[in-house]
């Protein structure tokens, strides 16, 4: 028996049998992994990057890093104690992650892309997408949108995704929670993309109305996936205040280079 890239073959002498595993099987979620409401009471989603179709290596908190004209401020994340799900459960029934930071290994850390200046009177986000040599790599589906504190949807920034757009799990429960089931009000969108890389999207601090949201703690929310079942996601909170402010944090497998730049 030979496996390569979902595919596998059965021989004998007399016949040849193909099945097809994740990579054409299609995905329904066992779960739902939003707030079933987009009020600023529902629970926080804990930011985390990993995989549901093999043991994921835990969750990975993200720890923003403020310079330049802003205040340090601490991290995001909510207490609690990380924990891997079993093998065999495909639901992302993930818990809330603790206040740990990721392993790092003596390796050069990831030269920074030159994203060019900042845009006034918005946020910049900047982050790169790792392959992680799925069914569908290099291509992939993918969308980076802009949340409340709480996790609640405001807008999305960027949508790469069209025949398997019901495969970026998070972001469509995200946008079907706040009432707006896959809203792209001026975010840029497009097909499937032919290769992992560098995104930079800008945030001009409205929502999908067109109001400017107040002051205070935002959240980016980035989803990948090159293969049917939920891919890698992650999230990051920065502050929209008064005064100018660069945000820089950790890489994950599966997102590095991440950086909010905020001009008000």
């Amino acid at each position: 028996m030979a496996l390569q890239h979902g595919y596998g073959a059965i021989a004998s002498s007399s016949f040849v049998f193909l099945f097809v595993a994740s990579c054409t099987a299609s995905y329904t979620p066992q779960l739902e992994i939003w707030p079933s409401s987009a009020d600023a009471s529902s629970p926080a989603l804990p930011g985390y990057d990993a995989r549901v179709d093999e043991a994921a290596p835990g969750l990975t908190p993200i720890t923003p890093v403020a310079s330049g004209d802003a205040e340090s401020y601490a991290t995001q994340s909510e207490t609690g104690t990380p924990e891997q799900p079993a093998e065999t459960d495909a639901s992302m029934d993930f818990v809330e992650s603790g206040n740990s930071t990721p392993e790092t290994d003596d390796a050069a850390p990831h030269p920074r892309p030159d994203a060019g200046p900042p845009r006034q009177h918005a946020a910049t986000i900047v982050v790169t997408t790792v392959d992680d040599f799925q069914c569908y790599s290099p291509a992939n589906v993918g969308a980076i949108w802009i949340a409340q504190s709480s996790g609640a949807f405001v807008k999305t920034l960027q949508l790469w995704a069209q025949t398997r757009i019901e495969h970026l799990v998070l972001w469509n429960s995200a946008t079907s929670a706040a009432g707006l089931p896959r809203n792209t009000v001026d975010a840029i969108t497009g097909a499937t993309a032919p290769d992992f890389g560098t995104h930079v999207v800008y945030w001009d601090f409205t929502d999908t109305t067109g109001k400017v949201v107040p002051e205070g703690t935002y959240r980016v929310y980035f989803e990948t996936d090159d293969q049917n079942v939920p891919g890698p996601n992650t999230f990051v909170t920065f502050t929209k205040g008064a005064a100018p402010a660069t945000f820089t944090y950790p890489d994950t497998p599966s997102f590095i280079n991440l950086e909010v730049i905020v001009m008000p």
